[in-house]
């Protein structure tokens, strides 16, 4: 079914809309069950993780309940660095010198991050080339998107100041940053 200029202009509205109270349990619930399954997973024990809203829920855009959550889970202890403005390349990332030198690489953390995810839903989608997907519960929660990532400074210049980020690498041995556009125009 086609919608009509004001239907679309009707969505759009209910999109860009704060959530509602119950939207925003949904959401909340959402970020609860993967802080919970970082929390529980023995193997994450002081690493060091970060886990966050990213996207619409914490830019207060499309949250309604036809909306999924996008949630990160970043790895702070282990920082990379890059100076691209366009991007990382492979001579332009490396690992921040005084991080973190243990056993995680991206890989590790990915698959491991799956195990502790599974441990908390097992119907958890490990297919998908950059998030973990786990479905809604209707009525409960909506859709998420989980996304494993690194800390990341981008230093863009000489007189230019360090934006701080994420990188995520991608099942397919890609990377990508991810550094927020207000800290990029600093």
């Amino acid at each position: 079914m086609q919608l009509s200029p004001e239907q679309r202009t009707a969505k759009l509205a209910r999109w860009t809309n704060p959530p509602s109270k119950a939207e925003e349990q949904r959401l909340e619930r959402a970020l609860r069950m993967v802080t919970r399954a970082v929390q529980q997973h023995p193997q994450f024990a002081d690493l060091g993780l970060s886990v966050e809203a990213k996207g619409s829920w914490a830019n207060n855009t499309n949250v309604s309940s036809d909306s999924d959550v996008d949630i990160k889970v970043e790895f702070t202890q282990r920082v990379y660095q890059g100076s691209s403005a366009s991007g990382m390349n492979f001579w332009e990332l490396a690992l921040h010198p005084n991080s973190y030198k243990g056993p995680w690489t991206p890989e590790a953390f990915r698959q491991e991050l799956g195990v502790a995810l599974k441990g908390v839903s097992s119907a958890v989608d490990a297919t998908h080339n950059v998030a973990f997907y786990v479905p809604d519960v209707p009525g409960s929660r909506p859709s998420t998107d989980v996304v494993p990532c690194f800390t990341y400074f981008r230093q863009p210049g000489w007189n230019r100041p360090t934006a701080q980020g994420t990188v995520v690498f991608t099942k397919d041995g890609k990377h990508r940053q991810l550094v927020p556009p207000a800290a990029d125009q600093r």
